[in-house]
């Protein structure tokens, strides 16, 4: 019976070792930090632990906030927010689409792609469907194949 609680105890803890990597690689992201900030956050972190709490340093220590876990959270978050974007558009029963092109500091035209839809229950949903970097031209045609690579990802058709 210990040993069932125990193995429950640390199951918590390792998934709020995660949990909490997520949530500060989704505040990295958010706040538009370099990925790669991760490291020196964590050592912001121990520092603070190791003088406030130090009988908690190891916990703090499983976390993991190094570049390419940052940037895997990142993507997973990404993902997960398409995943629930694309469930939603299945039930649309109508939505339309709109659209904003301007050019970023680098002179890269940017086209944003905002989505709004209802479904039969009346629930309204409006989301950032995507933003596309248009290289080079910005014709009717260009900005055409990106709506529809972004309806494609959205399984709509």
């Amino acid at each position: 019976m210990v040993s069932s609680e125990r193995v429950k105890k640390q199951n918590s803890t390792k998934t709020n070792v995660v949990q909490a990597s997520y949530k500060v690689a989704n505040l990295i992201n958010s706040e538009t930090i370099p990925l790669s900030e991760g490291d020196f956050i964590k050592k912001c972190i121990l520092t603070v632990v190791e003088e406030i709490i130090p009988e908690k340093l190891e916990l703090f220590k499983e976390i993991s906030l190094s570049r390419n876990t940052i940037t895997r959270r990142v993507e997973n978050i990404g993902n997960n927010i398409l995943t629930q974007l694309q469930n939603k558009a299945r039930d649309f029963k109508y939505f339309s689409l709109a659209l904003d092109e301007s050019t970023d500091i680098t002179d890269t035209a940017q086209l944003l792609i905002i989505i709004r839809g209802i479904d039969i229950n009346f629930n309204i949903t409006e989301e950032l469907a995507s933003l596309k970097s248009m290289h080079n031209r910005t014709t009717g045609a260009d900005i055409f194949e990106k709506v529809d690579l972004c309806l494609q990802d959205l399984k709509l058709d």
